[in-house]
């Protein structure tokens, strides 16, 4: 802890007397105190810093105080607010979400916002108007939402999710969160029952998987749900069902349809889920709403390589040398 506050006072000209310092829920008072010993061998729990104003100065001795003559002592200056301070970090702590407390301009819909109006996000200090964040949420497609100011990479606590929102918004919000990890995981394996919610992750070889939602047992080589029948059984059925629906002319239509608008370049297929894209206008980078991969429209193939966003090993590798995906392409970011 010492060392904590020479640096505090070297780097950032804070009085190493008047520093008062929390780590976790401990106040240290203690200079001889380790970081590890507070914080853990990762040094994970928060760290607070508090300044106290000392408005006369006073070194202790043995006997009690006096007056310092040269400010220069390097005892501690005791200050009977510091439980008060602490006391009052950790309410703060234990709130859902931190009020502001002077007023400000949203960064979002740009408006005044009057002190205990708006909400100072935790993780990166922004301070945006309730209904702003509360409209992020609701809006926001993935499954963290990051905070809306531009380039911050910091995002929002579930605790503050959940005070932004209504009980139905919070658990739609949930529901729409593992929706959204699902579509993006591989091996997913959803349910085959009508509206079941049930899904879970199926490594290679595993042939069952039994619902903990509507307790059936599905097939997973199968893709079904297929009690008292064997697989084979089951696969000839399908493929009678299957000849049976190509004959439908409303289904031979649609097919036809989406064949002429890939072979148009009006649409395409997703490469990982086969989800049909279409686009209108726009540069050549589109994502597929299903299952989020991100696609080069101009080469009908992944954007990135198989380490996402930033991975040039695969892909359309457009930029990679100077050189474009594609002559034609028009801009795949």
């Amino acid at each position: 802890m010492r060392e904590l506050r020479r640096q505090a006072e070297a780097s950032l000209g804070l009085d190493s007397r008047l520093q008062r310092w929390i780590v976790g829920r401990t106040l240290c008072m203690n200079d001889s105190t380790s970081l590890t010993s507070l914080a853990g061998p990762d040094l994970s729990a928060p760290f607070y810093l508090c300044i106290v104003e000392s408005e006369t100065k006073k070194e202790v001795t043995g006997n009690g105080s006096r007056d310092s003559e040269d400010g220069s002592s390097n005892e501690m200056i005791p200050d009977n607010r510091a439980g008060d301070v602490y006391m009052e970090l950790m309410k703060l702590e234990q709130q859902a979400i931190v009020p502001n407390m002077d007023a400000f301009e949203c960064g979002v819909c740009m408006d005044e916002c009057e002190g205990g109006r708006g909400v100072v996000l935790r993780e990166c200090i922004h301070t945006f108007c309730r209904d702003c964040l509360a409209d992020v949420v609701r809006h926001c497609e993935e499954a963290v939402v990051s905070c809306p100011a531009i380039g911050c990479p910091g995002m929002l606590q579930e605790r503050e999710i959940r005070a932004l929102l209504s009980t139905d918004e919070y658990e739609r919000w949930l529901a729409r969160g593992l929706a959204t990890a699902e579509c993006g995981t591989r091996n997913a394996f959803h349910c085959r029952t009508r509206d079941c919610t049930g899904w879970a992750l199926c490594e290679p070889g595993v042939r069952k998987f039994p619902c903990p939602v509507c307790k059936c047992n599905n097939c997973v080589p199968c893709q079904a749900i297929h009690d008292g029948e064997t697989c084979e059984h089951y696969q000839t059925k399908l493929r009678t069902a299957v000849t049976a629906a190509q004959t439908n002319e409303t289904d031979e239509g649609t097919r036809a349809l989406l064949d002429s608008l890939k072979r148009r370049g009006e649409a395409l297929e997703c490469p990982e889920c086969s989800a049909i894209i279409t686009k209108k206008w726009g540069c050549d980078w589109v994502k597929c709403s299903a299952c989020k991969t991100e696609i080069c429209w101009v080469t009908r193939g992944r954007r990135w390589g198989p380490g996402g966003r930033g991975d040039t090993s695969a892909g359309c590798r457009c930029g990679v040398d100077g050189k474009r995906c594609h002559p034609s392409c028009g801009y795949c970011h």
